[in-house]
C-alpha cells in the first residue's frame, strides 16, 4: 500500500501527484491514470517490448495499448505479447469503463483476481499463454 515506499502503489501515487495537474480534470481520468501507472509498476513496465507514452504527461489514450477512448477514457487495454511480468494489480479495477483486456502471451503469474468481476462492462478478458495459477474465478462467469 501507500505506507510501503517500495510498493508499486506508492510509486504510482508519487508519479501521479508529481505529473498531473488536477484542476478541471475529471475524477475518472485521474483514477484511470493511477490504475495505469500501477499496472506499469506492478508488471515491470520499463521492460515491456512496447511502452511508448507510458508515464508521460500525455493523454493516457496515446499510451501504447490503451485503446478505444472516448473523452479521454479507455474501454480497452491491449498489451498482449508485450513482456508483462508479475501479478495483475487490484488497482486495475479503478478502470470501470473497460470492456476488453488482452494480456495474452506474457509472463503474468499468481491468481486471477476475482475482483475483476466488479468490472461490469468487461466482455473480453484474454489471459492465455501466461503462467497464472488457481481456478478461473466464479465472479468472471459472465465474460
Amino acid at each position: 500500500g501507500l505506507n510501503d515506499l517500495d510498493s508499486f502503489q506508492y510509486k504510482s501515487y508519487v508519479w501521479l501527484v508529481t505529473h498531473l495537474s488536477y484542476e478541471g480534470v475529471p475524477d475518472l481520468i485521474v483514477s484511470q491514470k493511477f490504475a495505469l501507472a500501477t499496472l506499469y509498476f506492478a508488471l515491470a513496465g520499463a521492460g515491456w517490448d512496447q511502452n511508448t507514452g507510458w508515464l508521460t504527461d500525455d493523454d493516457a489514450c496515446s499510451w501504447f495499448g490503451v485503446e478505444d477512448c472516448h473523452s479521454g477514457i479507455s474501454s480497452s487495454l491491449n498489451l498482449s505479447e508485450n513482456n508483462l511480468v508479475g501479478e495483475i494489480p487490484l488497482e486495475l479495477m479503478n478502470m470501470r469503463t473497460l470492456k476488453s483486456i488482452n494480456f495474452a502471451g506474457n509472463s503474468l503469474y499468481g491468481v486471477i483476481p476475482p475482483e475483476i468481476g466488479k468490472l461490469n462492462l468487461l466482455e473480453i478478458f484474454l489471459l492465455d499463454n501466461n503462467v497464472l495459477s488457481g481456478p478461473f474465478p466464479n465472479e468472471l462467469g459472465n465474460i
